[in-house]
């Protein structure tokens, strides 16, 4: 009885635990006010914009190696940003942290764009999983005011910036293991500014997804559907607008042999402008390939429209480290990139704990 006792209260100190981590975040949100004089260009089309920071998000380490292809994926924590039905699985309590450490083409590194994400994810009784899932503050978003009187800036670069953050808090219930339903409640932010890093415009949203997984013979199959409402605050008309923004993710993955893995995964986006106008964006179409060479390492190769994407996963013991690289990815994530864009580098850590 003692030990049972025991184990119950470790649970409840590391659930008290994540509460206080998720509402020591949400109270550094205080509200922003708007400079008294601001000039500025319009900001770019929101629904490149609005998927560019939400690829920011879904640019984790294992999903960058799988070509971001993980929708029909269980027991991942980074799938609190893509299907939430996905956490299920999640054997302990597992802390995990993502790093972009490559973002131009340049001899030298240059910090141009930010995709920090963490994620708490636990398994509860009655087939319950619970993920919080956040990133970084000030390391959400892309600033190219470091290329300002450089060759680049005369190629066409944009000289601008963006900053914000996403939270998830996302549940999953798996009672057998043969499906999984997930919901998450998000929240975002973006602040958009200009060449003389002038606050523009400010997007706040909030929203739902929802997904689900099923598996059988080998095969899963997973869907994710998010939908957040935005208001815009532009800065340089003073005028509030509300718009809308759909995502929809469906995947397959096939596991002959539990060394070998093939994913395969297409969606796409629906943005309501505030004008009415709906825009739709593709999903590029990706297919993806996972083989463990021997216990405790994994090899990722995949192709994202066209583009090569590649990692590794070393696991040792209870910590496991990923290094991906993705082909021309900071081209898909910036709303005005060119193809001289160059890979996207993402390094994770995963440490799994008794729970």
């Amino acid at each position: 009885m003692s030990g049972r006792a025991g184990s119950t209260l470790r649970r409840l100190c590391w659930l008290s635990l994540t509460i206080l981590t998720l509402l020591a975040s949400l109270a550094k949100k205080g509200p922003v006010s708007a400079p008294p004089d601001l000039t500025g260009d319009p900001p770019p089309p929101l629904a490149q914009r609005v998927r560019s920071l939400d690829l920011l998000s879904r640019v984790g380490a294992v999903p960058l190696a799988k070509g971001l292809a993980v929708v029909p994926l269980w027991g991942q924590p980074d799938q609190a940003f893509h299907n939430p039905a996905g956490i299920a699985g999640v054997g302990r309590l597992s802390l995990t942290h993502n790093h972009s450490f490559r973002h131009f083409p340049v001899d030298e590194e240059v910090d141009l764009i930010d995709a920090d994400t963490e994620v708490v994810a636990v398994p509860l009784p009655g087939g319950f999983t619970a993920a919080y899932a956040t990133t970084l503050r000030g390391e959400h978003g892309w600033d190219y005011l470091k290329l300002a009187g450089t060759p680049w800036e005369q190629a066409g670069f944009p000289i601008e910036r963006s900053d914000g953050y996403r939270d998830v808090v996302a549940v999953a219930f798996s009672p057998l293991p043969l499906f999984s339903l997930g919901a998450g409640l998000v929240t975002e932010e973006a602040r958009q500014f200009d060449e003389r890093n002038r606050l523009l415009a400010i997007h706040q949203g909030q929203g739902m997804e929802t997904g689900y997984l099923l598996r059988l013979l080998g095969l899963s199959w997973g869907a994710s559907r998010l939908k957040m409402d935005f208001d815009t605050f532009d800065l340089t008309t003073r005028r509030q607008r509300g718009w809308r923004m759909w995502r929809k993710l469906t995947g397959l993955a096939f596991t002959p042999t539990p060394w070998l893995s093939l994913t395969t995964q297409r969606g796409g986006y629906r943005v309501r402008t505030p004008e009415g106008d709906v825009a739709r964006l593709r999903e590029p179409a990706t297919s993806s390939l996972s083989l463990t060479l021997f216990p405790g390492l994994t090899l990722y190769l995949a192709s994202r429209g066209g583009n090569f994407h590649r990692g590794f996963s070393l696991r040792l013991g209870p910590l496991s480290l990923t290094g991906s690289l993705g082909e021309k990815m900071v081209s898909e994530i910036h709303p005005r990139a060119n193809g001289e864009m160059g890979t996207l580098g993402i390094y994770g850590l995963r440490l799994d704990l008794p729970w």
